[in-house]
């Protein structure tokens, strides 16, 4: 697959690897070890060959049992298949509609998904998500891995920020990456808007379901925000929180990344 090819695989499915990024003490992330996606589903024969390529030990997926259901992924030859349901973010299409259509009803502003990222520090559920996206992180043991959820941006991104603060690259960089799903998401979201359009002819509910379906920095600093409310620090979260030793900091430094 060229470079073309992949990245017209990004933008239907916010694929994409997690590599170059610098720490904050220089070192870089090693190539082809990190890679998060939105669904897999959709993945033509040519987009299989390079996935399966690319070698990957787990493929771990933060979906409900209701979007896998709707959208099962394919067989990825030699990789493990990890489901670990995370509360929150994007939701197969009637869940969506059921959800929204609420959320409209109450008369509940544009806060929707800084909610969704709170619960992801709050959820009992969500945080031991998390902790097992850490342990296999080091399971992999630098293997190529890969996240995924929906959409690829909600329960995806969180994941990949924590990941990314374990690492110790800077805030700039992580909100950065966090952001870059909206570039990719172009097509796909425009796709789904046509058809919503027809299901919600009120321009304010259209515009909200628009806005849902992007990222904003105040989502991931919703998340962060509430780490320091709740912890004192994000530092203290990551360590009670989610369990992350010195050890399993230096342990996932040393796998991905490398000096240069």
């Amino acid at each position: 697959m060229n470079i073309k090819d992949k990245q017209t695989l990004e933008s239907r499915t916010n694929f994409r690897p997690i590599a170059g990024y610098r720490t904050k003490d220089g070192r870089k992330i090693i190539e082809n070890r990190l890679f998060r996606s939105g669904e897999l589903a959709q993945l033509n024969s040519e987009d299989l060959h390079f996935v399966q390529s690319i070698g990957l030990s787990y493929i771990i997926d933060f979906r409900s049992k209701q979007e896998i259901e709707a959208k099962p992924n394919p067989i990825i030859k030699n990789t493990k298949y990890v489901n670990i349901q995370a509360i929150g973010g994007s939701m197969n299409q009637d869940e969506m509609m059921v959800a929204l259509k609420k959320i409209l009803e109450s008369g509940q502003s544009g806060g929707f998904l800084e909610n969704v990222n709170r619960n992801f520090i709050r959820d009992t559920t969500s945080k031991k998500a998390f902790r097992q996206f850490i342990d296999l992180a080091i399971e992999a043991d630098g293997r190529p891995f890969l996240w995924h959820c929906t959409a690829g941006k909600d329960r995806t991104g969180f994941a990949a920020a924590v990941l990314l603060i374990i690492l110790e690259v800077p805030m700039e960089q992580i909100f950065e990456d966090y952001l870059q799903s909206n570039n990719n998401r172009i097509e796909e979201n425009k796709k789904i808007l046509e058809i919503m359009n027809t299901m919600f002819p009120n321009k304010d509910e259209f515009d909200y379901l628009k806005e849902s379906m992007s990222v904003k920095s105040s989502y991931l600093k919703a998340a962060l925000d509430e780490a320091e409310n709740s912890y004192g620090s994000i530092e203290t979260y990551l360590k009670e929180g989610l369990g992350v030793t010195a050890d399993i900091r230096s342990r996932l430094q040393q796998l991905y990344l490398e000096e240069v």
